[in-house]
């Protein structure tokens, strides 16, 4: 399938600074988990990306507990760098309050993104479990994706 690539650099240095501000806050959080240095950014770049594409507004607001994993209405959208070969990694154990999950992929040297693919809560509960070393997470490769965007 064609990568439709959304250009980011429009938002770039807003979305920064909005990373900038949650890192701040969420510092010395026992439930801050950092997969890279950028999480927070990474995150709101792939926010970005799927409210493009669905025509949605991202919330950047400053919550102090964070988005209790809703992004949007019923979506969770996870974002990898690792775009060539990305993977949809959700922790074990951890709570589902969404039905979906959108996988983006963000390219930072061209401050790009698209939508790898997505998968509900019940593909996710049947994937592979691996650890990378920050604990179990169920594992769906670009393949075991559905393609496109849930219909909401």
């Amino acid at each position: 399938m064609l990568k439709e690539w959304v250009d980011l650099s429009p938002y770039w240095n807003v979305l920064e600074a909005a990373s900038e501000l949650r890192d701040n806050q969420k510092r010395g959080f026992a439930s801050s988990r950092y997969w890279n240095d950028k999480g927070h950014f990474i995150g709101l770049l792939g926010e970005m990306v799927y409210a493009i594409k669905t025509g949605q507004e991202i919330n950047l607001d400053l919550i102090i507990y964070g988005d209790g994993g809703i992004d949007f209405r019923d979506v969770d959208v996870k974002s990898s760098p690792y775009w060539r070969s990305p993977y949809l990694l959700i922790p074990v154990g951890k709570p589902m309050r969404v039905n979906n999950y959108v996988l983006v992929g963000i390219d930072i040297p061209n401050k790009r993104g698209y939508i790898i693919g997505w998968a509900t809560k019940e593909d996710i509960l049947v994937a592979e479990r691996v650890n990378f070393g920050y604990g179990e997470s169920y594992r769906l490769t670009s393949n075991q994706l559905r393609t496109g965007l849930p219909y909401l």
